[in-house]
């Protein structure tokens, strides 16, 4: 199925773009506790769907479409009204690759290396040249047409390292592995068209490489535009003004993506079921949001298509994104005298601040007051170990989450939602 007409069945079987929480003959449901046996049962229905949908939930895939119908199910079972919004991304996809170093020979897609998604098509057979993080023209000074580059993960963005490489005159970019661990990260350049062949190589393979090592690598990429849906939900409530939480609902095409993010996915669902069809005041407003692993597509899409006047409604945004890490470090981000970041700190109790970029920037960068919890990825946490050493790989199974973690932080999200609805004006 083409993917637009993919976008617009799935729009049809959920119920054309409006439906849920308005049928005055139907009983409306009664708000639900939330629990550790709730939570638990939308986290294994989440890996059910990936499970018989070729292993995970990524955007555009039938697993992504299948996790939209669970959550407007959901939703509209709690007495919510429930909108699909379709919008259109940038796609990548992978054809083939591969790598030979010499001496060293050839390394182990998935294993050893892995092309970075938005990774531009191309071949490279030139000599290694490290150069630092690759954030400035003076680490990159050395770097000779033809060149592989070896840069670091720290410093900037990844997308910046590859603009940094392909002026330099560099034939392909080898970034580091940021996790220690014995495969590579799933990450983004975020947009395409750099077109320069990029892969990250693991992190102790990388370390081990030496200057003018010869470097053998091959990309090869389709690109193209595509359209999925975002899943939005509302409860009823009193005036005009909204409060709003939300949180990615697709996967890394490596795993089920069970922490990342079907525990914000799961958090969300249960507090939607703890509100009930009305919220004390103000209506909240739940956005499931698609493409946040290719580079926050979806959120951006919906924030972009609100008219002035109804992003000014939105008095506050509270994002989730793995909030049910195994060794987690509780985290926040927003600003703390805010009235939101007020009310969350009381309520989370957080170990610390972080300033991740997830579904909550463009909210951000709409004026909209934001903030959001994070219990961590590959940072390390108690005992020096990753917070989460599944993270985008295909361990991130329900066996991965930390369920009594998440259901407190369910619990805290929704006490949050119905204090903000209260005082929204």
């Amino acid at each position: 199925m083409r993917p637009l007409l993919a976008a617009l069945a799935l729009a049809a079987a959920l119920g054309a773009c409006d439906s849920g929480g308005d049928d005055p003959d139907r009983p409306a449901p009664a708000p639900v506790r939330i629990d550790a046996q709730l939570v638990r049962s939308h986290l294994r229905a989440l890996e059910r769907i990936a499970d018989r949908s070729g292993g995970d939930r990524a955007a555009g895939t039938v697993g992504y479409r299948r996790a939209a119908r669970y959550v407007a199910g959901v939703l509209r079972g709690a007495g919510w009204t429930v909108r699909l919004r379709p919008f259109a991304y940038p796609w990548w996809s992978e054809r083939s690759s591969s790598v030979r170093l010499d001496p060293g020979g050839a390394l182990r897609h998935g294993r050893d290396f892995r092309p970075i998604l938005f990774s531009g098509s191309g071949s490279a057979d030139g000599p290694l040249r490290p150069a630092g993080n690759a954030c400035s023209a003076a680490e990159l000074a050395g770097v000779r047409p033809g060149d592989v580059v070896l840069a670091l993960p720290a410093g900037c963005l990844f997308r910046v390292k590859a603009e940094s490489a392909r002026a330099a005159g560099a034939s392909a970019l080898l970034l580091a592995d940021p996790a220690r661990r014995p495969s590579t990260s799933t990450a983004t350049l975020t947009v395409p068209g750099l077109g320069l062949p990029v892969v990250i190589v693991r992190r102790d393979l990388a370390d081990r490489l030496a200057a003018g090592t010869r470097v053998r690598l091959s990309v090869r990429a389709a690109t193209g535009r595509r359209r999925d849906v975002n899943v939005v939900g509302q409860s009823a409530g009193r005036g005009s003004a909204v409060v709003m939480a939300g949180g990615h609902l697709d996967s890394v095409p490596a795993g089920p993506g069970i922490n990342d993010n079907g525990s914000g996915v799961a958090a969300l669902l249960a507090t939607a079921q703890g509100i009930g069809p009305r919220a004390p005041g103000a209506p909240v407003r739940l956005g499931f949001w698609g493409v946040e692993e290719f580079g926050i597509y979806g959120s951006r899409a919906y924030v972009g298509s609100l008219p002035a006047g109804e992003r000014r409604l939105i008095r506050s945004y509270l994002n989730l994104d793995m909030v049910g890490s195994p060794n987690p470090v509780v985290t926040v981000y927003g600003k703390r005298a805010s009235r939101l970041g007020r009310l969350l700190r009381r309520r989370v109790h957080p170990a610390g601040d972080t300033s991740g970029a997830s579904d909550h920037v463009p909210f951000a960068e709409a004026g909209v007051p934001v903030g959001g919890v994070f219990t961590g990825a590959t940072d390390r946490g108690p005992g020096g170990r990753p917070r989460d050493p599944c993270y985008h790989l295909a361990c991130d199974r329900l066996s991965n989450v930390n369920v009594p973690l998440l259901t407190r932080l369910a619990r805290a999200t929704e006490a949050t939602l119905v204090a903000l609805s209260r005082q929204a004006k």
